[in-house]
């Protein structure tokens, strides 16, 4: 089972390459290929025929036989004047493409300052966010029932970013329609964050959800990818995440924004602001169940509304 911890994001392929993106570069120099050294040829004396009465000493020195045994048998000799003439031509064309690529460096150098990387990527993002799908406003999501966490941090994101944070935008998946927790929608840069609070399971039926399966992984993982599809990026939180470290969930926020829009870096792995979680399994969201795990992170006045969910009917039959 791969390992997942929250908080995580997930992007689409074309956003994260932006990470490494350059200006044009020029054309590289191509480096002239050294001539071959051949190895001067033996005449392969093994081959011919011996004659009695003639010594080895006499056989070699007999000119007319090396001769014949070295033109006949190996039919080449090695030109030397020639291999001169090729490693003159190499010397003048390695000369000639050091020269090249001390340009060619320059070149490169003057291409990739990094106000021309972040003029390159700027313009590259632009075009990329252009072409996200814009999120659609549907009553129905105003009308729909949301989760006590949701309602908690929602009120955070929106006294922090004033006027991005909706809570009533849905997209069209493949087959159906999906209902993000909350939208952070910079409407100048076209940049469409969908920010989700994971928890175990659900409340008055006791259901495990946002699991990771042991066979598929995360069960969240196709909805994500139809999202990203839409040049929207998906972040996760750990519903415990949001009531212990709001403050630092906030900032999270913030800096991944800014890694987007302003410093381009893209590093999501790297935020390193909230302490990490790590994702549940079905059998682990089924012992949370058990433990009321919900109901020890959460503020007073919530666990009493947990607590009385716990205790119902309907939950009581959710977990049979």
């Amino acid at each position: 089972m791969s390992s997942i911890q929250y908080p995580y994001v997930t992007a689409s392929p074309e956003m994260l390459s932006l990470a490494a993106l350059l200006p044009e570069l020029p054309v590289a120099p191509s480096e002239p290929t050294p001539p071959a050294l051949q190895q001067r040829l033996q005449p392969d004396f093994t081959t011919l025929p011996m004659f009695d009465r003639i010594g080895y000493r006499q056989y070699l020195l007999s000119g007319r036989i090396c001769k014949k045994a070295y033109f006949l048998r190996q039919k080449k000799l090695f030109d030397y004047r020639h291999f001169a003439h090729d490693v003159v031509d190499y010397c003048q064309a390695l000369s000639y493409y050091r020269m090249q690529h001390m340009a060619y460096e320059e070149e490169v150098r003057r291409r990739t300052t990094p106000d021309k990387v972040e003029r390159c990527r700027k313009k590259a993002l632009k075009m990329l966010l252009k072409n996200a799908k814009k999120p659609v406003f549907t009553e129905g999501a105003k009308q729909r029932k949301r989760g006590v966490s949701e309602r908690h941090f929602q009120e955070l994101l929106e006294k922090k970013f004033k006027g991005k944070i909706f809570g009533d935008l849905v997209f069209m998946g493949e087959n159906n329609m999906f209902y993000p927790d909350y939208v952070y929608w910079d409407k100048r840069l076209n940049l469409v964050i969908d920010i989700e609070v994971d928890e175990p399971y659900v409340s008055f039926s006791g259901r495990p959800i946002h699991y990771i399966d042991p066979q598929r992984g995360s069960v969240d993982a196709r909805r994500d990818k139809q999202i990203i599809g839409l040049q929207w990026m998906v972040l996760r939180f750990a519903e415990r995440q949001i009531f212990e470290q709001p403050t630092e969930c906030l900032r999270y926020v913030e800096e991944l924004v800014a890694q987007i829009a302003t410093k381009l870096t893209f590093d999501f792995d790297n935020i390193g602001i909230v302490k990490k979680i790590e994702k549940w399994g079905k059998e682990d969201a089924l012992r949370m169940v058990q433990e009321y795990y919900r109901a020890s992170y959460m503020p007073q006045e919530l666990q009493v509304y947990i607590k009385a969910r716990h205790a119902s009917k309907k939950y009581t039959a959710g977990l049979a």
